[in-house]
Formats: C-alpha cells, structure tokens, sequence
C-alpha cells in the first residue's frame, strides 16, 4: 500500500511538472495585475479620436467641459487604471438620463478623443472595449496633456461667460464704442 502512494505521488509530480511549461505563456499573456500591464499603448487611431471630438462636441459638452477630463484631478484619479475602465465608467454611467443609451461606436470615439487630450499617442488600430483595452494601464504621467486649441477654450468658459463674450464680440463696433464709431 505505501509503495502505491509513492507511485501515486510521482505521478501527481510528473503531471504538474508536465504542466508548468504550459501555464507559464499563458501567465505571460494575462497579465495578473495593473502593475504588470502595457503602459500607455498606441490603442485609438488619430481618425477615432477626431470623430470622438466631434461626439463630444454635440452629445457630452452641454454638461462636461472638454478640460474636465484634462485637467491634473482626472489624470491623477485615472492614472493607473485600465482603458477599459475608463471606457465602461463613461459607458455605463452617460448620459445621466439614460445611461448607455448611446452607440458603442460614440462610446469607444469618446474614450479614444479623451486620450488623445491626455498626450497619449495614437496608433494603427482603433480602441474598442476588448481584451486590450482591458490590459492597457492609463499611463497620464508619461505624457503631456495636449494644448488646448481656442474653440475649447471658450468651451470652457462657464455658460454665464460664454453670452457676456458672445454679446460683447458680436455687438457692432459702434455699439461698443457707446454710440460713437471713434477709434
């Protein structure tokens, strides 16, 4: 009987020792951790991130400020975390009054517009909410956030601001000069 717990036991060694080699790629494509994930990978394409501007533009400025997601607090908050994170948050919880409801597509354009802001560089494939997005870690300290142009500026500006600027600038010169057209 103890001779076959030995021959029990050898075998059970040889199977994990078989098995070892083949856990170890697969442990190496899986990263375990965030700390072990890709850094700042290219994953959107400078295409995607032009039509998720132009998504912002009319589905998510009426309530968020392009330097919302650009500023230190939201690279801070996010640094370290995965794309796919970001991108389902934004994904799960948008709009406020019907979360979700938007196309996937808008979603993936939004997250890749979001990191192009942020300095991350832009590649060959677009993002999409897959396995690599899941394994990409936000990499904010790495990069640069990106120059804001002066159309985001103003759209920066509180609503308040933005009629007293429209109402100055598209007032007549005479008009702003108190009735007078001198100089």
């Amino acid at each position: 009987m103890q001779r076959l717990g030995h021959v029990l036991a050898c075998v059970l060694l040889a199977l994990v020792g078989a098995a070892a080699p083949l856990a170890a790629p697969l442990a190496a494509q899986a990263p375990e951790s965030a700390a072990n994930a890709p850094r700042g990978a290219a994953i959107y394409t400078d295409a995607q991130a032009e039509r998720g501007s132009q998504v912002y533009g009319y589905r998510c400025v009426a309530c968020h400020q392009r330097t919302d997601y650009a500023n230190p607090d939201f690279r801070l908050k996010w640094n370290g975390q995965t794309a796919f994170a970001l991108f389902e948050r934004i994904r799960s919880s948008m709009p406020d009054t019907d979360p979700g409801s938007y196309g996937i597509t808008e979603y993936q354009d939004v997250v890749a517009y979001i990191l192009k802001m942020n300095g991350l560089p832009a590649g060959t494939a677009s993002f999409v909410g897959d396995s690599v997005a899941r394994a990409t870690v936000l990499d904010f300290a790495r990069y640069k956030p990106a120059p804001l142009h002066q159309t985001e500026v103003v759209h920066a500006l509180s609503s308040t601001a933005r009629v007293v600027l429209h109402q100055c600038c598209s007032a007549p010169r005479a008009a702003r000069a108190g009735g007078s057209s001198r100089h």
